[in-house]
C-alpha cells in the first residue's frame, strides 16, 4: 500500500501498486472509498506508515480532488481527464500525461469514501478535513442517488452508515436508506440491478466493453458489487427494511456465481473475454461483510477462497500479484482488436472461456489499491471458518489455476 502512493506533483495520491515501480503511477481511480480500511488496518497492526499513507491521500484530496468551485461544491473531480481525451473548459492546452489532470466539476460515483475525512481529523485535529467532509456529505446529500442513472451510488451507503456511528446523528442514518430505498425503486428479476437502472435482460447478448454494455440491461460484477459495501452494515440498524435482506443475499449470491475460476471477476460482462484478477479481493471482501451480516454460506466462501488461492499460490510461485488474464483470442491473434469478437459471438455461450486458462496470456506484478487494503480483512475471515491447510494446497494440473501457474514464471531464488 505504500508504494501505491504518488509522488511529485500529484503527492499522496494513492493510484496503484506496481512491481517495477516504488511509488504509485499517474492514473487511478480518484475515490477515497478504500482509504478508511488503510487507516483501520495501520491502527490494528501498530504501522505508521500506513496511517501515514491514510492521512496524505486524505490530505491530497483535500488539495486536488474535492471540487471547490461554486457550482457542485464538494463532490469529487473525475479522474484522468488526459486518459479520455477530454479538456476541461478552463484549460488553454491539452492535458499531459505526467499527472491525474482532473475535471472541474463534480461527479456523483466519484464523490465516496468521505467518511476518512472522519477519521483523518481524529487522527490530527486538521480543521480542514472536517471542512472536507462538511463539503462532501453536503454534495452527497443533494447529488448522489442511486435511481437517477448510477445504481453504483449505493455504496455511499457505507459512508453514511459509518458517519453514524462515528457522530450518533441520525441525519446520516437516514441519508443512507434514503439510498437503499432509490435503489429499491431500480431492483430488477431477482433483487439485481442494472448498472443504469434498466431493467435486466433475460437473454442479453455477448458484451466485452462498455459501450455496449450501457446500452444493456444486465448485472454487471463491478458494480453491484457496491452493493455490499454498506448494504450489510445498514442490515443491522434497519433490520426491517423492505427487501433489504434479500437485496444483500441477491447480491452476494450472484457475485459469488460469477467468481472466475482464475481469481478475479470478468469485466464488464460476467461472461467477457477478460478477468480481472488483481481487484478481486474487493469483491471477496464484499462477500465477508455479506456473511458476517447473514451468516457464512458455503459458496461465498468458495468464492473467497478462489480468490484467496489465486493470490497466495500465485504469489509462492513467481513472487508477483497475479494481475489479470487476457482473452485466448487476443492472444493468440485470433483477432487483433476486441472488438472484433462481437463478429464472433452473439451469445455469452457462444465463446469457449475454457481456452482462456490454457492460451490467454496472464499479467503480473500490478494491483489498484482495493486488491490490496482487503487481504489481511479477508484472509482474517475465511480462516476462520476454514483451514490454512485447505487453502494452500496445491491446485490440480487440469483445473483453471493450475493451468495458470503451470505456465507461470518461477520466482527467482
Amino acid at each position: 500500500m505504500v508504494r501505491s502512493a504518488a509522488v511529485g506533483d500529484d503527492f499522496g495520491n494513492v493510484t496503484g501498486y506496481s512491481d517495477t515501480s516504488g511509488y504509485g503511477g499517474v492514473f487511478g481511480m480518484n475515490r477515497l472509498n478504500h482509504g478508511a480500511t488503510i487507516f483501520e488496518t495501520g491502527w490494528r497492526d501498530q504501522d505508521r506508515r500506513l496511517t501515514e499513507t491514510a492521512l496524505l491521500w486524505c490530505d491530497n484530496f483535500y488539495d486536488q480532488s474535492v471540487w471547490w468551485g461554486e457550482e457542485q461544491r464538494g463532490g469529487t473531480r473525475y479522474n484522468n481527464v488526459a486518459n479520455i481525451g477530454r479538456r476541461t473548459p478552463r484549460a488553454t492546452t491539452s492535458p499531459t500525461r505526467d499527472y491525474m489532470w482532473r475535471s472541474d466539476s463534480s461527479v456523483s460515483f466519484c464523490t465516496q469514501g468521505y467518511d476518512c475525512f472522519w477519521l483523518a481529523w481524529e487522527e490530527t485535529g486538521d480543521p480542514r478535513m472536517i471542512e472536507a467532509l462538511t463539503a462532501q456529505t453536503d454534495y452527497a446529500v443533494q447529488r448522489v442517488h442511486a435511481n437517477t442513472g448510477e445504481c453504483r451510488n449505493i455504496g455511499d451507503v457505507r459512508d453514511f452508515v459509518r458517519l453514524f456511528r462515528f457522530t450518533g446523528e441520525r441525519r446520516y442514518l437516514q441519508e443512507a436508506l434514503r439510498l437503499f430505498r432509490e435503489l429499491r425503486s431500480k431492483l430488477s428479476t431477482g433483487h439485481l440491478f442494472d448498472q443504469g437502472g434498466k431493467a435486466l435482460d433475460p437473454d442479453p447478448p455477448f458484451i466485452d466493453e462498455d459501450q455496449r454494455g450501457l446500452k444493456i440491461g444486465y448485472a454487471k460484477p463491478y458494480i453491484i458489487g457496491y452493493a455490499l459495501a454498506g448494504l450489510p452494515e445498514l442490515l443491522a440498524l434497519a433490520p426491517d427494511e423492505p427487501d433489504l435482506k434479500e437485496t444483500i443475499r441477491a447480491v452476494a449470491d450472484f457475485l459469488a456465481a460469477t467468481c472466475d475460476p482464475a481469481g478475479g471477476w470478468r469485466y464488464p460482462h460476467s461472461r467477457s473475454s477478460a478477468v480481472i484478477v488483481s481487484q478481486g479481493l474487493e469483491h471477496a471482501w464484499q462477500l465477508t461483510q455479506a456473511a458476517r451480516a447473514l451468516g457464512p454460506e458455503p459458496k461465498w466462501l468458495d468464492a473467497i477462497e478462489t480468490v484467496l488461492r489465486a493470490r497466495i499460490l500465485g504469489w509462492q510461485r513467481t513472487g508477483m500479484i497475479l494481475s489479470g488474464l487476457e482473452g485466448w483470442e487476443i492472444t493468440t491473434g485470433k483477432v487483433k482488436d476486441r472488438m472484433k469478437l462481437y463478429e464472433l459471438y452473439h451469445k455469452p455461450a457462444d465463446r469457449d472461456a475454457s481456452r482462456d486458462y490454457r492460451e490467454g496470456r496472464v499479467s503480473y506484478g500490478s494491483a489498484p489499491p482495493e486488491g490490496l487494503v482487503y487481504f489481511e480483512e479477508v484472509l482474517s475471515y475465511y480462516l476462520s471458518h476454514r483451514s490454512v491447510a485447505r487453502l494452500l494446497a496445491e491446485p490440480k494440473p487440469d483445473e483453471p489455476l493450475g493451468l495458470l501457474l503451470a505456465r507461470s514464471p518461477t520466482k527467482k531464488k
